[in-house]
C-alpha cells in the first residue's frame, strides 16, 4: 500500500542521511520510478526531501526534520497508542513516560484498554519485583541468577542470559540462553526464586538461535499420549487448560480429553488435583501411577 510504502521511505532517510532511488526500490520491491513519483508525493506535503548528485549522494531528508504528527491518520494514533498502552501495563516506568508524551503530540487522551498483574489472586508485590528484575536484565543485557524448580522435583542454581518474556499456556516464561545446560531454554517464572541481576554483561547477537523452537521444559523429555474421561463439574478447568480440539463433550454431559504430556510429578499432581471429577484414564500404567500415589497420600495422612 502506499501510504505505509512512503512512511516507510521517511524512516528510512530519517536513519540514512542519503540513499539512492534504486536502493530505496529495492527496498520497497517496486521500480525506480514508482520511488520517483512517492518522492514527489512526499515532497507536495511538505516533507523536506532533496536530491544531491556526485557520490555519497541521492535522496536526502532535511536534517533535524521532526516528523509531523499530523500525519498519521487518527486510526494509526489509536494504533500507536494501544500498543504503547500494553507496554505500560507490564508496569514500565519508561513506557509509561513515552505514553504520555505521544498522548500530547497526539491531543489524544486514549484509554486504558489493558491491565496486567502478574501477581496471583491475592499475591503480593514479590510478583511484580521479579518481572521488572527480569525486564532489567533484558533491556541492559545482564545475566540473571535464580534459583529454579523443577517439574521433576530439581532444585538448581542458574545463570542465564535473559532474551524475551512469553506468554504461553496461561503462563509466563523466561526465554533465555542457560549457562548451565549450555542452550536455550524457557524457565516458568512462578519457579524461579531469589532472581538477582548481575552487573555482568552479555551480547543477544551471541545467541543467534534464540528465534528458533525451544523446548518449555527446562530439560528434555517424551511425551505420552493420554486419554482422560471428566465428570460435568470438571467442564470450566478444561475449557481453562486444554485446547478446544482436545476436549469432546459426552452426551451425558461429561468430558473426553486426549492429550501429550511428559510425565512428570507436575502431570500426576495435576490429573489427581481434579479428584473425583476424573473418572477414568488411559493407558493403564498411568493409571496405576495415579492409584499408587493417593494411596501414599492416603497413608501419610492417616
Amino acid at each position: 500500500m502506499q501510504v505505509h510504502r512512503l512512511f516507510g521511505i521517511i524512516y528510512a532517510l530519517m536513519q540514512t542521511p542519503c540513499i539512492t532511488s534504486r536502493a530505496l526500490a529495492e527496498r520497497f520491491e517496486v521500480s525506480v520510478r514508482t520511488i520517483r513519483r512517492d518522492i514527489e508525493v512526499l515532497s507536495g506535503m511538505g516533507i523536506p526531501i532533496y536530491t544531491r548528485r556526485g557520490a555519497g549522494g541521492g535522496v536526502c531528508l532535511m536534517e533535524g526534520y521532526v516528523l509531523d504528527a499530523a500525519l498519521l491518520s487518527n486510526a494509526e494514533k489509536q494504533e500507536i497508542l494501544m500498543g504503547l498502552e500494553g507496554l505500560s501495563a507490564t508496569q514500565g516506568s519508561q513506557e509509561a513516560a513515552l505514553l504520555s508524551k505521544m498522548r500530547a503530540l497526539f491531543h489524544q487522551q486514549g484509554e486504558a484498554w489493558i491491565e496486567v498483574d502478574f501477581s496471583h489472586w491475592g499475591g503480593g508485590e514479590m510478583a511484580q519485583a521479579a518481572f521488572a528484575r527480569l525486564k532489567e536484565g533484558i533491556l541492559q543485557q545482564r545475566l540473571v541468577h535464580f534459583t529454579y524448580y523443577d517439574a521433576a522435583g530439581r532444585t538448581t542454581q542458574r545463570s542465564v542470559a535473559p532474551l524475551q518474556l512469553w506468554f504461553k499456556g496461561q503462563a509466563w516464561y523466561l526465554k533465555a540462553h542457560c549457562m548451565l545446560r549450555g542452550a536455550i531454554r524457557l524457565f516458568r517464572v512462578t519457579r524461579m526464586q531469589d532472581i538477582t541481576v548481575s552487573e555482568q554483561h552479555f551480547a543477544r547477537e551471541d545467541y543467534p538461535q534464540a528465534d528458533g523452537p525451544v523446548d518449555v521444559y527446562a530439560a528434555p523429555h517424551t511425551g505420552e499420549q493420554l486419554r482422560l474421561r471428566f465428570a460435568p463439574e470438571a467442564a470450566y478447568r478444561l475449557y481453562d487448560t486444554f485446547m478446544p480440539e482436545q476436549i469432546a463433550p459426552r452426551q451425558d454431559g461429561g468430558f473426553d480429553v486426549a492429550v501429550t504430556f511428559p510425565l512428570d510429578a507436575w502431570v500426576y499432581g495435576f490429573l489427581l488435583s481434579f479428584g473425583e471429577a476424573l473418572q477414568e484414564v488411559e493407558p493403564a500404567h498411568v493409571r496405576k501411577e495415579l492409584a499408587r500415589r493417593m494411596r501414599a497420600a492416603l497413608a501419610r495422612w492417616e
